[in-house]
This record gives C-alpha cells, sequence and structure tokens, in this order.
C-alpha cells in the first residue's frame, strides 16, 4: 500500500481564511510570508508542487511552478485522466504544448478520509478550481484562478466514492 502525507494546520476554518485572502489579491501579488499564506511557505519546497485545501464549502487545487512555464499553460483548457494505483487515485491535468504532453498530478489516498472528503466534494461540485501560483525568489506571486469542468467519466467516478 502507497502512503501519502497530508498537511495540517491544527486550527479549525483555517482553509476558508485562505480562501478569503486569496479571493482578495490580484494577479502578480506576491503572497506575504507570514499570516495565513504561511502555510504555503511552509510546504512547498519545489517547483511543479501541486496540493488542495478543502474547506466546509469547497476544495481548491494549486499549481507552483516558474512563470514561464505558467505562462505557457494558464490559458489552456486541459484534457483529464483519472488512473488507480492501489490506494492512490491521480487526477492528471494534461496539456499539449507544442507537440509535447505534459501531465499534471494531483495525488489522493483512498485509505484517508481528508483525501476521500476532498474527492466526494469535488465529485458533487464537478468543478476543478486551480489556482496558479509562480515562484520568484523564494516568494509566491499569485497568477491566476481558473475553474475547469470535470468530464462527466471523471465525475460519475468520484460520486462512486460515497
Amino acid at each position: 500500500m502507497l502512503n501519502l502525507k497530508q498537511y495540517t494546520v491544527e486550527r479549525p476554518g483555517w482553509e476558508d481564511e485562505v480562501f478569503l485572502e486569496l479571493d482578495k489579491i490580484q494577479s502578480g501579488e506576491l503572497l506575504e510570508r507570514e499570516g495565513v499564506f504561511s502555510f504555503f511557505y511552509e510546504n512547498i519546497t519545489d517547483p511543479s508542487t501541486t496540493l488542495f485545501l478543502k474547506s466546509s464549502k469547497e476544495v481548491r487545487f494549486f499549481y507552483v511552478d516558474h512563470d514561464d512555464f505558467l505562462y505557457d499553460i494558464m490559458e489552456l483548457v486541459p484534457a483529464w485522466n483519472l488512473d488507480v494505483i492501489e490506494n492512490v487515485l491521480k487526477i492528471n491535468m494534461i496539456f499539449n504544448l507544442q507537440g509535447n504532453v505534459i501531465a499534471i498530478p494531483f495525488n489522493f489516498d483512498l485509505k484517508k478520509e481528508v483525501f476521500r472528503n476532498a474527492l466526494i466534494m469535488l465529485g458533487e461540485s464537478g468543478k476543478f478550481s486551480i489556482t496558479y501560483m509562480s515562484i520568484l525568489y523564494g516568494g509566491f506571486v499569485f497568477e491566476k484562478k481558473v475553474d475547469f469542468a470535470l468530464p462527466q467519466s471523471i465525475i460519475d467516478t468520484l460520486n462512486t466514492l460515497k
């Protein structure tokens, strides 16, 4: 069995605070190291990082990479793929960049409640809300938030997790 780590903050409702503050900032703004955004600085160490946060009302996904790559994909509509290996479900955003196929994976441990609950919420909404953030001199810059409609086949699969 594969084992995925889940980042946690021992304070109820902190995800709602992150979402509220993210909704206030503009494209190109640097996320502050202190306060609600410290979570990102504590949990993201490398480019090409994916993660999600789930509040009581929604789940949001994040992709952090270098700005030049983000500018290549942010305006594109991805294809989608769902894959399961043992207890890990993987949702891939698939981009075709000048003939190169690039997959951005989001991994979920089906044995862990926090991952299952995020997938159930995702299946119920059918909306994949992703925030792109670039890395700039050791900081994170909010680039863009995009909502994608998931394919019905993926929604149907996620809805079987209930």
